[in-house]
């Protein structure tokens, strides 16, 4: 978020507006929609992700881990659902 937060500002434009192509991996991919699909300044972006990762990341490493290898994936599925519902 600061890297991209230093590029807008050494540019004076948004990222949506200096790339054709971005991609993301995980957590890369959900600000990369944000930001530069939905152009939701990088301020807001980053609050939001802090409040939901909050959510989704909000358990004991025991359960984690047994998530992760019941279901490949250490958050609540279930809760990440419906947080992009």
């Amino acid at each position: 978020m600061e890297m991209m937060k230093r590029l807008e500002e050494a540019c004076g434009k948004p990222l949506y507006e200096m790339f054709d192509f971005v991609c993301g991996v995980s957590t890369g991919a959900l600000i990369a929609i944000m930001v530069n699909v939905f152009r939701v300044p990088l301020e807001e972006c980053e609050q939001i992700y802090k409040d939901f990762s909050s959510q989704m990341f909000d358990q004991n490493k025991l359960e984690g881990a047994r998530k992760l290898v019941m279901s490949h994936a250490y958050y609540s599925k279930d809760i990440w659902e419906k947080i992009l519902r």
